[in-house]
């Protein structure tokens, strides 16, 4: 009786403690939130109905013992929901060591008492439950439900439309560039470039880092094709030279020289659906040293409700990472809900502007230095762990990261 009483005080505590949290996910803005605590305030309320009914009911009927038995099984199903979350996102973070066994004493528990109660309701004999009046008042009941629930038919189409497809668009950005000659001035030439991005999708986007690069380079023409290079042509393909690499047996292209760089747009501003930001600089070149000109600007986004960005953790001083200078800027992401805290690891936005060392990029296309990259991550990793970062932990694939490139060519007069 006292092993009983003190499951029930236990599982009572944590049902009360799962509904409080759910409530307030309910009213959060972000929709996976709501959802989540839509199920889980349901769960927490069938635990909390059937600790009470279990110390306030001294004789339940058989069909008070059933509907004991599936507020104890939602429990299991809750726990059981919280651990499957907090595995998913685990890290070695006090928080969530502490949820990781909470759930799994709470599962273990509920499980148990599932048991008892199964082995309870065996025992009770069937005993016809209610009288007449109250037959026809549950009849009444029902009907009115069924009305009820055939005129909310049009609610989950509405919810769909309005809600559910929204929450699920992925970010959608259109980056143009141009560069072109204004004009020369004494040993000098002019050039202005011109930068939009464009949120051509139907969600928020957070900018997460960009940057423009202009580059200039002298090709070398001759009139008469030599020998097809197979080491150029095979480099085509290769990741590091990218976008509008080329191979032509009359033209050979140094490797470029850097003329000016710099961000686009600021660090995690947001665009909304249909907005563009517009951005125009003017480079100046060293007159006839360059006949052609390149700006090449990388953009990376994520959807802004899902990315939701603290103020930045620390400075950003220049650091060697191994062998590799870096800007590095790290920022603190918010939960986007309490059970969000509650089951998901510290996570922060580290972006990292690579400005010169020995990781440079071997291509003849793009100077070595520099080059940008973002990650979504735990709490905790090393300056390393960003550059190398693809993903393997889930994280930009939940926030929708996306990247985009544009480039643009000019000659010079």
């Amino acid at each position: 009786m006292v092993v009983t009483v003190a499951i029930r005080l236990f599982l009572l505590g944590f049902g009360l403690a799962l509904g409080a949290a759910a409530l307030m996910d309910l009213l959060a803005s972000d929709l996976d939130a709501k959802l989540t605590g839509a199920w889980f305030g349901f769960a927490a309320m069938a635990l909390v109905f059937s600790c009470v009914a279990s110390f306030t009911i001294r004789a339940p009927r058989r069909s008070w013992s059933t509907l004991i038995l599936i507020g104890d099984a939602l429990a299991v199903l809750a726990g059981a929901s919280l651990f499957f979350r907090v595995a998913t996102n685990y890290a070695d973070q006090a928080r969530l060591e502490f949820m990781m066994w909470l759930t799994i004493v709470v599962t273990l528990t509920a499980a148990g008492q599932v048991c008892m109660d199964i082995a309870g309701l065996r025992a009770s004999p069937r005993v016809p439950d209610g009288s007449p009046t109250r037959s026809t008042a549950v009849n009444a009941a029902l009907g009115a439900a069924a009305t009820l629930a055939a005129a909310s038919l049009a609610v989950p189409q509405f919810w769909y439309t309005a809600q559910y497809e929204p929450s699920k668009d992925f970010p959608v950005i259109t980056v143009n560039n141009e560069i072109q000659q204004v004009g020369t001035a004494d040993s000098r030439v002019q050039l202005k470039a011109s930068i939009s991005i464009e949120n051509t999708g139907q969600t928020a986007i957070r900018i997460l880092t960009s940057s423009y690069e202009i580059t200039g380079t002298t090709p070398k023409f001759s009139a008469s094709a030599g020998d097809v290079n197979v080491d150029q042509l095979g480099n085509l393909v290769e990741p590091q030279d990218g976008p509008l690499a080329r191979y032509s047996p009359y033209t050979n292209y140094p490797r470029p020289i850097l003329i000016q760089v710099g961000p686009v747009a600021w660090d995690r501003a947001v665009i909304g659906p249909g907005a563009t930001v517009r951005a125009s600089t003017i480079a100046l070149a060293p007159k006839g040293q360059f006949d052609l000109i390149r700006i090449t600007t990388d953009v990376f986004v994520a959807r802004a409700d899902r990315v939701a960005v603290g103020d930045l953790q620390q400075p950003a001083p220049v650091i060697d990472c191994k062998g590799t200078k870096i800007v590095e800027n790290r920022s603190r992401l918010l939960p986007a809900s309490v059970l969000s805290w509650l089951t998901e690891s510290d996570r922060e936005l580290v972006t990292v502007w690579a400005v010169g060392g020995d990781d440079s990029i071997k291509s003849t296309w793009w100077p070595p230095f520099p080059w940008i990259t973002a990650s979504l991550q735990h709490t905790g990793h090393s300056c390393e762990h960003a550059m190398n970062f693809r993903g393997e932990e889930g994280l930009e694939s939940t926030a929708m990261v996306a990247g985009a490139t544009a480039l643009d060519e000019t000659t010079l007069r």
